[in-house]
């Protein structure tokens, strides 16, 4: 008989998708091991985007080649083997890691290649864990362009004649042929061509919005407000600037037009605009997604948990939990603070500040307070955000107080190169930071080294902590990031429920699963499913999905449904329905005889039996902890091992070429 479902997994509401997450794990390291615990049973992370590796930590720095051989190669390898790349955008690393990586051993080669002369202010050979993970292509390739300042195209940067210049080569004289032809008699030719662009290139809003100034001046208005959605759907941003184009003059009061403008945010022409990352997306140097013939760059988006107090870190073990457990509870509350910018004489908070009217004016208009002040840090306040720039932060002396997920961003030279006495980025999670980033090497003051102002912009509409960091800066080479890289606590979160399964049913035949908006949050436009990690499909609201029981294996599984906002930003929500499947006579199942915590210096004995395969593997997560020869037996797992938090195990037999779960069973791990 199995225990009940709802000991082990209730129905989950979450305002996140880790299925576009892995998480690197250093067994080696006990806190590594730990914060993964945390992390993993905290978002509910599906076992097979768990990645387990082995370092041998011994200082916060090593080399490229290590770093690739024992780090990077092995990540990327094990994504691919699980048929994950389709999903993964995001690659976080556990604490346990070398956080400052060098890459003296091109830099040579880069040089003379691109006729440079070494400059330390430029070329210093130091890169975080983050920035060569996030660069992974160039780096796979041993190309050291990255160090350019200009190297990430993610970086949503201004630009002043992105409506003249949006492509660059045979696209780029395409669309200025095109803007020839706008004029009377020729609209139809303009629109042409316009169209074979967009077909091009789908993820270029100023084409759209060219094709719609083409039929609205050439008075065909319904037309003209179709093409207007379609580049608001794409990415168009800028509601004065459209209200002001005089192609729209006679538009301007029709209801169709007004509509329109409602779904377009209001973002100032020349910077582009806030959007959704996926890893899936090749990003061109004008900052847009890549038509379908068009060189482009992806990235993953990454950040690390934590970083190990062995290697200089100022957050114990003990804070690093509790600071993820407080920001996994983040999404979606949008909290009542205040985004504060520090403008003072330091040379620190001087290089940004001409920034800061811009980022306040945006978040004001988002409904949020924000405010510029004079003094090193905000007093006696609730912090949603703040953007600082001082050597060292005298947070404790303040009196205020980080809102759950806030990030705080301060420019100086030594936030992520633990060996320097500077004030730290873990002293922000320890003073409760939802995230924050740091040189690992002196940067000079250069400003497309750190993130822009617009980085609490990005958070406040809605974007994930990942997002924000990595639209805002232009150069990441040198940045160190801490946090939840899937925080979202501004984002408006579409709301749904889920019909045809229950938590903990067991099914036999086929089932029909219809997944239905309600609420009041924004309008939901697709919902994807996934099975056990992977996904299986991607539906429309109210459309009926048929699981097929003959094509999984019988025991558990876990159904993830995620509602996607229509919106830019892409807001998610999931629901999670664990459930068995019975398909004959095949069992398994993973029992403990006595129940509780248990202490890290004790062991955990658990009973393991099924009537199929010849072996049962118990697993945690993606890797096996023990084994069992035959159909039934004990085994004795040391709690160190499994490291501390809590852990669900699996019971995995083989039959027929067919792997049969148990359900989880619950382990919790005291220090």
């Amino acid at each position: 008989m199995f225990l009940s479902l709802a000991l082990f997994y209730p129905q989950t509401v979450a305002a996140d998708n880790p299925t576009e997450l892995v998480i690197v794990v250093n067994r080696k390291q006990p806190d590594s091991l730990a914060l993964a615990n945390q992390y993993i049973n905290d978002r509910r992370i599906p076992p097979s985007h768990v990645i387990y590796v082995d370092f041998d930590l011994k200082q916060e720095t090593t080399n490229i080649s290590v770093f690739k051989e024992k780090v990077l190669l092995p990540v990327l390898k094990t994504i691919r083997d699980r048929k994950l790349e389709q999903q993964i955008s995001y690659v976080v690393y556990s604490s346990g890691f070398p956080t400052r990586i060098t890459e003296k051993k091109h830099l040579e080669k880069y040089l003379k290649k691109s006729g440079q002369k070494y400059q330390i202010q430029l070329h210093a050979p130091w890169c975080s864990i983050n920035a060569l993970t996030y660069f992974y292509q160039r780096v796979l390739k041993d190309d050291l362009s990255f160090f350019e300042f200009d190297s990430n195209r993610y970086f949503r940067k201004p630009i002043a004649n992105y409506l003249e210049k949006p492509f660059v080569g045979k696209h780029q004289l395409s669309y200025e042929s095109a803007l020839k032809k706008m004029r009377p008699g020729q609209y139809d030719a303009a629109i042409k061509m316009l169209q074979r662009l967009a077909a091009s290139a789908p993820g270029q809003p100023v084409v759209r919005y060219q094709i719609a100034r083409c039929y609205a001046f050439d008075n065909k208005p319904s037309l003209a407000v179709n093409e207007l959605i379609k580049a608001v759907e794409s990415g168009w941003s800028y509601r004065a600037h459209t209200v002001d184009d005089n192609a729209f003059h006679s538009l301007r009061e029709t209801t169709a037009f007004k509509k329109a403008l409602n779904l377009m945010p209001d973002e100032r022409l020349g910077m582009l605009p806030t959007r959704k990352f996926s890893h899936q997306v090749n990003w061109t140097k004008q900052g847009w997604p890549a038509a379908l013939d068009e060189v482009g760059e992806r990235y993953l988006l990454s950040t690390v948990l934590g970083v190990s107090q062995s290697i200089g870190g100022t957050a114990t073990v003990s804070e690093n939990l509790a600071q993820i457990k407080r920001t996994v509870k983040a999404d979606g509350t949008r909290p009542d603070g205040t985004f504060f910018f520090a403008k003072h004489n330091d040379i620190r908070s001087k290089t940004r500040a001409p920034q800061f009217d811009l980022a306040v004016n945006a978040i004001k208009k988002l409904g949020f307070k924000a405010a510029i002040i004079k003094s090193t840090v905000p007093e006696n306040a609730l912090v949603n955000g703040a953007t600082l720039g001082s050597p060292k932060i005298p947070w404790q002396k303040s009196g205020s107080s980080f809102a759950p997920g806030a990030i705080c961003d301060n420019f100086t030279s030594y936030g992520g190169w633990f060996e320097k006495k500077q004030t730290h980025i873990t002293d922000y999670i320890k003073f409760g930071a939802g995230g924050a980033s740091g040189s690992v090497y002196e940067p000079y003051a250069i400003p497309p080294k750190f993130p822009h102002a617009m980085i609490q912009v990005h958070y406040a509409r809605g974007s994930t902590l990942g997002e924000a960091f990595y639209q805002s800066i232009a150069s990441p080479r040198y940045m160190l990031i801490v946090g939840d890289p899937l925080c979202r606590p501004f984002a408006k979160l579409p709301e749904f429920d889920v019909k045809g399964l229950e938590n903990g049913q067991t099914v036999k035949e086929s089932i029909t699963i219809t997944a239905r908006p309600t609420g009041e949050g924004p309008t939901v436009k697709k919902f994807k499913m996934y099975m056990d990690g992977q996904q299986i499909a991607e539906i429309k609201p109210n459309e009926p999905f048929e699981i097929a029981t003959k094509t999984l294996s019988s025991g558990f599984h876990e159904l993830r449904v995620v509602g996607v906002a229509d919106t830019l930003i892409g807001a998610v929500h999931s629901k999670i329905l664990s459930f068995d499947v019975e398909q004959g006579q095949q069992k398994i199942e993973l029992t403990r005889a006595t129940s509780g915590p248990i202490k890290l210096s004790e062991s955990v004995t658990i009973r393991a039996q099924t009537n199929v395969g010849k072996r049962i593997a118990i697993v945690q997560n993606s890797r096996v902890v023990a084994e069992i020869q035959g159909t039934s037996g004990k085994a004795t797992i040391p709690a160190a091992l499994l490291g501390r938090g809590i852990s669900h195990l699996r019971a995995v037999a083989v039959y027929q070429s067919q792997k049969i779960s148990s359900r989880p069973l619950k382990v919790e791990v005291n220090p």
